[in-house]
C-alpha cells in the first residue's frame, strides 16, 4: 500500500496530520472558505471527520449519522419505529417538528432524542468512542453537519429543551424509552454483539482509509506545482498554531490548578474557624 501512496506520504507524512484549533474553527464556521490545501490536510486524516470537512456533500446517510454520533443505521431505524412508528429522522422531523409540536412526543421519545437517538440498551452495545486525536476536528465536522441538515438539529435541540423542562420531568413515569431486542438478551449475548460490532467498525474504518488514500493520491497527482507548494507552507503554519494551542492549554491548566489550590485553602480556613 505504501508504494501506492507516495505523494500523500511525501506531502502529509505517515502519521495523522497536525491541525490547529484555529483552522478547525474556520472549517466548521466557514467551510466554503477552505483552500484546496486545507481540504487536503483534513482529507489526509483518512477518516469520516476529515472527509466531512474536506467534502461535506460526499457522505452518505450512514456516514452522516456516524459523524453526528448517532446509532448505526439499522439500530437507529428500529429505535425510531419503536418510538414513533416511523422509519427515519427525516420522517420524525416532518411529523413532529414545529414550535409547538414537540409536545406530542412522550417522555421516552424525548429522552431518546436527548441521548442522541440512543437507548440505554443500544448504547451499551453499539456506542463506540472514536480514536481521534483532536476533539476540535470532530467539533468542526459536527458544525458542518448541522449546516447541511439544519432542520434535524433544530428539532433535536427543541426536543432536548422540552425534555429538560420541569413539567416534563414530573411526567417521567408515564412513558419510557422504546424497548428493543437488545433488552431481552443476556449479558453474554450483548458482549458478543458488542465485539461483533467493534470488528465491523474496524473493517469499515480500514476500508474507508484505503478509499480516501486513493482519492487524495489522485488529487495530488493532478495538482499544480503551485498547489503542492502551498501544502508545505500550510503544514509549517499548523505546527506554529498547534504550538500556540499547546501553550494556551498549559496556561489554562495552570489557572485551573491555582484556582483549585485557592479553593482548598479557603475550605481549610473555614474548617479551622
Amino acid at each position: 500500500m505504501s508504494g501506492d501512496n507516495n505523494l500523500s506520504q511525501k506531502h502529509f507524512g505517515l502519521s495523522r496530520p497536525v491541525i490547529s484549533r484555529r483552522l478547525c474553527e474556520k472549517a466548521g464556521k466557514h467551510n466554503d472558505q477552505l483552500t484546496k490545501a486545507e481540504r487536503w490536510l483534513f482529507l489526509s486524516r483518512f477518516d469520516l471527520y476529515g472527509k466531512m470537512i474536506a467534502y461535506p456533500d460526499s457522505l452518505d446517510d450512514i456516514e452522516f449519522d456516524k459523524v453526528c454520533g448517532r446509532p448505526p443505521r439499522e439500530v437507529l431505524i428500529r429505535t425510531i419505529k419503536a418510538m414513533t412508528g416511523l422509519s427515519s429522522i427525516a420522517e420524525v422531523v416532518r411529523d413532529y417538528w414545529a414550535p409547538d409540536r414537540t409536545d406530542k412526543l412522550r417522555y421516552g421519545g424525548l429522552e431518546t432524542i436527548t441521548m442522541g437517538w440512543w437507548t440505554f440498551d443500544t448504547s451499551d452495545v453499539y456506542a463506540v468512542d472514536d480514536d481521534y486525536e483532536d476533539d476540535a476536528v470532530a467539533a468542526a465536522a459536527g458544525l458542518v453537519a448541522e449546516k447541511l441538515r439544519p432542520a434535524e438539529f433544530a428539532f433535536e435541540n427543541a426536543a432536548r429543551a422540552r425534555f429538560l423542562l420541569p413539567e416534563t420531568t414530573e411526567n417521567e413515569g408515564e412513558d419510557s424509552m422504546p424497548s428493543l431486542d437488545e433488552s431481552q438478551k443476556t449479558e453474554g449475548e450483548l458482549e458478543e454483539l458488542h465485539e461483533k460490532h467493534l470488528a465491523q467498525q474496524d473493517a469499515k474504518a480500514k476500508e474507508l482509509k484505503g478509499v480516501l488514500q486513493k482519492q487524495l493520491e489522485m488529487e495530488l497527482k493532478a495538482a499544480s506545482e503551485e498547489d503542492l507548494a502551498t501544502i508545505k507552507q500550510l503544514r509549517a503554519r499548523m505546527d506554529a498554531e498547534a504550538a500556540e494551542d499547546a501553550q494556551e492549554d498549559d496556561e489554562r491548566l495552570k489557572e485551573i490548578e491555582e484556582l483549585e489550590m485557592l479553593e482548598d485553602t479557603e475550605a481549610m480556613d473555614m474548617d479551622e474557624d
